[in-house]
């Protein structure tokens, strides 16, 4: 069985809890929109409080619409309560994705740790004489953490990180193209370190195992 068939062996065991991860698909999302929103207030306060420039016409038409535009020292209230509130509310957001994943992971061990004790229940006694107890040990009590990794280290993460380079992108792009494209210009260099160095690394690692 190759690795591709194991890694979707394993996500199948996912289905299970398919809402709970889509919940925690959501918070993350939403967690990204705050971690991408976290600069913004100060950008404001140093173009619009500190720097004397006019308010974008959208902030300025929401102020008109509720009593008018705030002075400087009222702008820069309202841009550090915001600021407090985006801190505050990811952090809420992470903690409740944290907790959801580690039980949805200890869960997913559980199962594969049944199963696989299972299967070691229903092998002949010639397949037990044959392979030390230890070896099997492993593969039940060491090896079944195989699909907290992939969930909680790999899955989630890399999902993470996608939409918040993309969204980030998308809101550098909208205040300077140039500097955005400069920036992401090193994503490929890593793509192509990550290519290179990922043979030495695996074979390193199974070198120390």
């Amino acid at each position: 069985m190759s690795k591709t068939q194991i890694l979707f062996r394993l996500i199948k065991f996912t289905t299970k809890y398919k809402w709970t991860i889509f919940l925690l698909i959501c918070l993350a999302l939403v967690n990204v929109g705050f971690g991408v929103l976290r600069p913004l207030p100060i950008k404001y306060v140093i173009d619009n409080v500190l720097s004397n420039h006019p308010l974008p016409a959208s902030f300025q038409s929401f102020f008109l619409n509720y009593g008018g535009i705030p002075n400087k020292e009222g702008l820069l209230i309202i841009f550090v309560v915001v600021t407090i509130l985006l801190v505050v509310g990811s952090s809420f957001l992470s903690f409740i994705s944290s907790h959801i994943t580690t039980k949805i992971c200890q869960q997913l061990v559980l199962d594969l740790s049944v199963e696989v004790f299972n299967k070691m229940q229903r092998l002949s006694l010639a397949f037990h004489s044959k392979n030390k107890i230890g070896q099997l040990m492993q593969r039940l009590s060491g090896d079944t953490y195989t699909i907290y990794s992939i969930v909680g280290g790999i899955l989630m993460p890399t999902l993470i990180s996608l939409t918040s380079l993309f969204a980030m992108f998308y809101i550098m792009t909208k205040i300077n193209l140039t500097l955005s494209l400069i920036a992401i210009s090193v994503v490929p260099v890593y793509a192509i370190l990550l290519i290179i160095f990922k043979k030495p690394i695996i074979k390193s690692l199974h070198h120390l195992q």
